[in-house]
C-alpha cells in the first residue's frame, strides 16, 4: 500500500557538454545523448538527515490537521494519499519562494528591476551594495567534462572583503538563538555544491553561500575555508563515483576510464 501512495520522483537536471540544459529527459535518454548530471542531482545519493526529518514534520503535520469532519467516511488509503498531498505543498510553497527571491537576487546584480516592496530582496539589495564591487557573471551553466558534471552557478562576483567569489544564494527559515537573535545553518552539502562550482571556474577561487532569511529582512554570508572546499572536493568526486556506479552511467573522460 504505502508504494502506491508515496511514490519516488526524480529531479534530475541535465545539460550537455555544451551547458545547454535538457532538465526534461531521463536517465534513458541521457546515455543516448551523453548528458551530463548536475552537482545537485549527484549529492542526492547522499542521505540528507535534515531534510529527511524536514519531510517527515510535514507529513506529521499534514497527518493531525486533517480536520475530523473531512476523515469521515473516507477510505484509509484515500485519507493516507491526502495527508502526502498536504505534506507536499509546503515544500512547493518554499520552492515557489525560493524561485521568487532567486529571480530578484539575480536581477539586482545585474542592475535590472527588483520588488522594492520585498522586505527579503531589499536585504539582498543593502547586502549586494555594501559588499560587491563587480559583477562577472549571474545564473551562468559551467560544465566539467572530464569528471562528468554541470550545473548553474548562481554569480562569480568581486567581493570587498574576498575579492572574486563564486556565490550560491540560500533562501532559509532561521531559527533565533537563545538570545532571540537569528542564527543561519549552513549545512555541508553546500560546500559539496560550491566545491563542485568552483572546479569548474578555478580551483583555487573562494566561494560563499549567502543565506536569505525567510523570517525576516536579514543576509548572512560564509565563505567556506579553502581546506574545508578542498576536502569538499575530493568527497564530490567519491559521491559522482558512486551515481556512476549506482546509476551504470558514466558521462566524464574520468568515469569512463575508471569503468
Amino acid at each position: 500500500m504505502a508504494a502506491r501512495i508515496i511514490k519516488q520522483t526524480s529531479s534530475y537536471h541535465w545539460y550537455d557538454a555544451n551547458g545547454v540544459p535538457h532538465h526534461e529527459a531521463g536517465l534513458r535518454e541521457a546515455r543516448k545523448l551523453n548528458l551530463l548530471p548536475s552537482p545537485t542531482t549527484i549529492i542526492k545519493v547522499m542521505n540528507n538527515p535534515a531534510l529527511s526529518m524536514w519531510m517527515q514534520k510535514n507529513l506529521l503535520l499534514a497527518a493531525l490537521t486533517v480536520p475530523d469532519e473531512e476523515k469521515e467516511g473516507i477510505e484509509l488509503d484515500d485519507l493516507a494519499k491526502r495527508v502526502v498531498e498536504d505534506s507536499k505543498k509546503q515544500g512547493s510553497e518554499a520552492a515557489t519562494r525560493g524561485t521568487a527571491v532567486h529571480l530578484g537576487c539575480e536581477a539586482i546584480l545585474r542592475g535590472e528591476e527588483w520588488d522594492k516592496e520585498d522586505e527579503q530582496l531589499v536585504a539582498v539589495n543593502d547586502w549586494a551594495q555594501a559588499n560587491i564591487m563587480d559583477v562577472h557573471f549571474t545564473e551562468e551553466v559551467v560544465v566539467n567534462t572530464e569528471l562528468g558534471y554541470a550545473g548553474c552557478c548562481d554569480a562569480l562576483l568581486e567581493h570587498q572583503e574576498h575579492g572574486k567569489v563564486g556565490l550560491d544564494w540560500k533562501t532559509q527559515g532561521c531559527k533565533t538563538n537563545a538570545k532571540g537573535a537569528y542564527k543561519p545553518a549552513f549545512y555541508k552539502n553546500w560546500a559539496l555544491q560550491g566545491a563542485a562550482y568552483r572546479e569548474c571556474i578555478n580551483r583555487e577561487l573562494p566561494f560563499l553561500s549567502v543565506v536569505i532569511n525567510k523570517n525576516a529582512p536579514e543576509v548572512f554570508e560564509k565563505r567556506w575555508d579553502d581546506a574545508d572546499i578542498d576536502k569538499a572536493f575530493d568527497a564530490f568526486a567519491n559521491l559522482h563515483a558512486l551515481w556512476c556506479w549506482e546509476k551504470n552511467y558514466y558521462p566524464g573522460r574520468k568515469s569512463e576510464a575508471a569503468a
